[in-house]
């Protein structure tokens, strides 16, 4: 595994390099521009936590390719959570209380997972469209206020890191309590060998400049509207629901499960979450949690 220190000697890119995408900054005129602090704007063109991103992201990958405890890769053991969690949660005959969504749709086998982990497929650069836009939910006791960019894409794919994969599709997002990006990885700078990663940095709220916590996330897109986020102790299903395909208000939902599968000792929380958000900030459906499995 590349050693985190080396990093600050790695970076190749600049800002005045990144391309700007005109016209997804915050026109002034959208009434919900109040609810997004603009001090945050300048965390989309920090140099330093997006290639620390990648990097921090890579290593996790790389964990999921390597045997965990219990199976012969850590995506084999989180294939299998999400199986289980699928499995007593579908709406008939299951042994947990129904989900307000249910996850059945998604489609996650420990092959399929570990195909795409390794980069052994293509994936679409509009991979994280269905997501774009600003959303209002509440998670926990709280509100909260995403805003997804539209993806920047390079072609050729943009070397962020020396030695990392390239990037083909880019995506900045603030979530009310931090920032982060969404990558398309090109590996080794193949634009049909792709797979997906993720980083997110947490504030300590209400300061938007002191960076208190950071979370890599490795991702599965499952179809175009459908992603699923594995972090080092976390698992979000997240699905999103355009009025288009369903007749209903947009709205798009995360399910969270804890887990500690890539640990000497795998466990997994009891507990699940789910969390609805749609385009209205006046429309915040409640915060559910449920315990699924006996602890």
């Amino acid at each position: 595994m590349r050693q985190l220190f080396f990093l600050a000697s790695s970076l190749v890119l600049t800002l005045s390099t990144l391309p700007t995408i005109r016209g997804d900054e915050p026109s002034g005129d959208d009434p919900t521009d109040s609810l997004f602090p603009a001090e945050v704007e300048i965390w989309k063109d920090v140099e330093e936590q997006l290639a620390m991103g990648i990097v921090k992201a890579e290593a996790l990958r790389e964990r999921l390719m390597e045997p965990s405890v219990t199976h012969k890769t850590g995506a084999a053991a989180i294939a299998d959570l999400i199986g289980e969690f699928q499995k007593v949660t579908q709406p008939t005959d299951g042994l947990a209380p129904p989900l307000r969504q249910d996850v059945q749709a998604f489609d996650v086998s420990g092959d399929r997972l570990l195909v795409q982990i390794r980069g052994d497929t293509s994936i679409a650069t509009n991979v994280f469209d269905a997501f774009d836009g600003r959303w209002f939910g509440r998670w926990d006791q709280s509100n909260v206020n995403h805003d997804w960019r539209p993806s920047l894409c390079f072609s050729p794919p943009k070397v962020i890191v020396k030695g990392e994969s390239p990037i083909q599709s880019l995506q900045y997002a603030w979530i009310s309590n931090g920032f982060g990006w969404n990558y398309l990885s090109a590996r080794d700078g193949d634009t049909e060998q792709n797979y997906v990663l993720g980083m997110v940095y947490y504030f300590a709220h209400p300061n938007y400049r002191d960076i208190t916590e950071e979370k890599p996330h490795v991702g599965f897109a499952d179809g175009p509207t459908r992603l699923i986020w594995i972090t080092q102790f976390e698992l979000y299903l997240e699905e999103a629901f355009p009025e288009s395909l369903t007749g209903e208000p947009d709205h798009y939902v995360i399910t969270g499960l804890r887990h500690d599968l890539l640990g000497k000792s795998p466990s997994v929380s009891p507990k699940a979450v789910q969390a609805t958000y749609t385009r209205d900030p006046n429309t915040r459906p409640s915060f559910q949690q449920i315990i699924w499995k006996q602890d």
